[in-house]
């Protein structure tokens, strides 16, 4: 069945602008989660000194790095998106997890588990394993387990023990 060219056109451009909006509002996300939930003794005196640009240029500089990874892998545009959603997922989603469901934490605990959450998702992506299944689980899962063990070292440290 051949379609008018103008309708392809159409739909194409729908679905590539809804790509494009997605991305902004992750990028936006990403910057706010990073500027305020990550340290926020430091984003006190980032605005008191530097207003709200400050998080402008959080948001041009993880822009600058997702462009780049970008332009090092060679996929299709839909790959591109599931992995960087999925890597996404695997350390932001985490940590939005974390918050949300008011699982005790601190700054040191919750950087290192959306970390090892990034590296495990991009480890499971390089070893091919993702044919199998999607990077954000096994990268969710190591940086829960990641967290919940330096939250148990974290209280065992307060109460003067450390195992």
């Amino acid at each position: 069945m051949n379609l008018s060219p103008v309708f392809l056109g159409i739909v194409a451009g729908r679905i590539f602008a809804t790509i494009a909006s997605t991305i902004d509002a992750q990028l936006l996300v990403l910057s706010s989660s990073v500027t305020i939930d990550l340290f926020p003794s430091l984003h006190s005196r980032l605005v008191a000194r530097y207003g709200a640009g400050y998080r402008v240029a959080v948001m041009v500089l993880i822009a600058a790095f997702v462009i780049s990874l970008a332009l090092v892998v060679s996929s299709t545009v839909f790959n591109l998106i599931l992995s960087t959603v999925a890597v996404l997922g695997a350390s932001l989603g985490l940590g939005m997890f974390i918050v949300i469901s008011n699982i005790r934490t601190n700054s040191n605990a919750m950087i290192i588990s959306m970390l090892t959450g990034f590296a495990v998702a991009i480890t499971w992506r390089s070893f091919g394993l993702s044919e199998i299944m999607l990077e954000a689980l096994p990268g969710f899962l190591c940086g829960l387990l990641i967290h919940a063990i330096l939250m148990r070292r974290s209280r065992n440290s307060d109460n003067g023990s450390y195992g």
